[in-house]
C-alpha cells in the first residue's frame, strides 16, 4: 500500500501547476474604484497570461485542464 502511494505521488501527468499573482492598482481618480490586475503562469509550458480582470483566472484554468 505504502508503495502504491509513491506511485501516484511520482505520476505528474494528472498534476497541473499554476502560478498567479495579483495586485491592486490604485492612480488618482481610480482610488475610489481600484482595479484588481495580475498574471497567471501555467507552469508546465511556461504560458504566461495578463489580466485585467480576476474572472479571468478561472477561465484560463479551464482552457489547460480541458473541462
Amino acid at each position: 500500500m505504502a508503495g502504491q502511494h509513491a506511485e501516484e505521488v511520482n505520476d505528474t501527468s494528472d498534476i497541473h501547476s499554476f502560478i498567479v499573482r495579483i495586485w491592486l492598482e490604485e492612480t488618482g481618480l481610480e482610488a475610489r474604484h481600484p482595479d484588481w490586475h495580475g498574471q497567471i503562469t501555467y507552469v508546465r509550458s511556461g504560458e504566461r497570461h495578463y489580466i485585467k480582470n480576476l474572472s479571468e483566472i478561472p477561465e484560463f484554468i479551464r482552457a489547460h485542464l480541458k473541462i
